[in-house]
């Protein structure tokens, strides 16, 4: 007998299965499964991201908070150069703009997650929105939001 190459290898006979006398048995579990059904609804988990959602946004204030409060000029000039970002970035993840915002000597807050409340406000603002998730190189290839610009007027010179 030559060895089975693929699990689609068609050249050997099929399997005949002796059930024979099994069809009492098949039949209680079918009926057996059938009533479980019915005193068991199966019911769907429903997750509440709320109490997360206050806390990522609480945290995200008191970065911000904290940098404004280093910095009081901080928060606006972030703002400003993410909004200038977005005219010549279709999408991006956070940390492209981050990036460019150190390399460009805009400075940075003590905690990265202040820039979690100016891409908040972005949003709200109608200069960006979350379209999915890209992959972070900062965090180990974690998932983080991608954003598109609603503001790109064309590619940087």
């Amino acid at each position: 007998m030559r060895p089975i190459t693929a699990i689609s290898d068609h050249s050997l006979p099929p399997l005949e299965l002796d059930l024979v006398g099994w069809e009492p048995v098949v039949g209680a579990i079918r009926k057996q499964i059938a009533q479980k059904r019915e005193e068991q609804p199966m019911q769907q988990s429903v997750l509440d991201f709320t109490a997360a959602r206050a806390e990522r946004d609480a945290g995200m204030n008191r970065a911000h908070d904290a940098a404004a409060r280093r910095d009081d000029e901080w928060p606006d000039l972030a703002y400003g150069f993410l909004y200038r970002y977005a005219t010549t970035h279709a999408e991006f993840i956070s940390e492209e703009l981050t990036a460019m915002a150190d390399r460009m000597g805009y400075g940075s807050p003590a905690d990265p997650r202040a820039w979690g409340a100016i891409f908040q406000r972005a949003a709200r603002a109608g200069v960006i929105e979350r379209i999915g998730y890209g992959v972070s190189q900062r965090r180990h290839l974690s998932p983080t939001p991608l954003w598109r610009s609603l503001v790109f007027g064309g590619n940087a010179a």
